[in-house]
């Protein structure tokens, strides 16, 4: 599993999550856990966007906490993208 810390992502949040689940073919990553960390309603639609992806789980933070956010992230129990 990828862990990809996020924060105010862009558009191309989404085809960055594909390119990696895609792999160059020797490396193949099955599952990525992306973390919306606190970053407000008006990205919303883009992590919504990437929790429809398979293999993709949605973590969000109500607030930004930086580097704080990826050990708590990952104590939690892994579960639906739909979060």
């Amino acid at each position: 599993m990828l862990v990809i810390p996020s924060y105010q992502p862009g558009e191309n949040l989404h085809k960055t999550v594909r390119d990696v689940l895609q792999g160059d073919g020797d490396n193949v990553i099955g599952a990525v856990l992306v973390v919306d960390d606190g970053s407000g309603v008006e990205y919303q639609a883009i992590f919504r966007e990437v929790a429809t992806i398979p293999n993709v789980t949605l973590i969000r933070h109500a607030v930004n906490v930086g580097k704080g956010a990826l050990p708590g992230s990952i104590q939690r129990p892994v579960s639906n993208s739909s979060k």
